[in-house]
């Protein structure tokens, strides 16, 4: 008899305090995952040697501003509009020039800071392309700065060939390339190269 004087609120308590419970342990076990899955993306973009690609590469502030801005400016507008603005620029997609010349002027500055280090063209690509995935990309499910980094990747690779990745560019400035014949490094296109002979 006594069960039916029981106050009618014990059992939505008791599945409360029980739902309450298993929320809380699913809550540390999911960030106790992502504390070690943080750990270890950190462990693998770092340099074998123990310091950062980013602390090699200054600037990396820069170019997360300049990213930012040029990845919006990508992102608002539609595959329509990007693809007639390769064929007729508008002052939207002048603009969007604009910052993409900016990044590329950083990642020419970048490569000359490199070379006068002396490191090799296999050297300055590797410690560019792992300094704009460390720097960029603040821990693993960081998806604004995968994007940064992805974009910064593209357009630092866009400098290795000579007419870029879409139909306005006409660089005439790379990364250092071996010449055919000797072993030193030159900064312009094989047609300019030709032209030249």
């Amino acid at each position: 008899m006594e069960a039916s004087n029981s106050p009618a609120w014990e059992v939505p308590v008791v599945v409360f305090l029980v739902w309450t419970l298993v929320l809380a342990v699913s809550t540390l076990i999911v960030l106790s995952c992502l504390r070690r899955e943080t750990r270890r993306f950190s462990k693998r973009v770092s340099k074998p040697g123990g310091t950062r690609q980013e602390e090699e590469v200054e600037g990396l502030e820069e170019l997360d501003a300049l990213m930012g801005e040029y990845v919006a400016c990508k992102l608002a507008k539609g595959v329509l509009d990007r693809l007639s603005a390769a064929f007729s620029p508008t002052s939207d997609s002048t603009h969007e020039e604009g910052l993409r010349q900016q990044v590329l002027a950083w990642f020419r500055q970048r490569v000359a800071e490199l070379r006068g280090r002396g490191l090799a063209e296999k050297g300055i690509k590797r410690t560019l392309l792992a300094a704009v995935r460390t720097g960029l990309s603040r821990h693993p499910l960081d998806l604004r700065g995968s994007r940064r980094s992805l974009e910064a990747a593209q357009l630092l690779l866009t400098l290795e060939r000579p007419g870029g990745h879409h139909l306005r560019d006409r660089l005439s400035t790379t990364l250092p390339r071996k010449a055919k014949g000797g072993g030193l490094f030159l900064g312009m296109s094989p047609q300019v190269r030709e032209a030249r002979r």
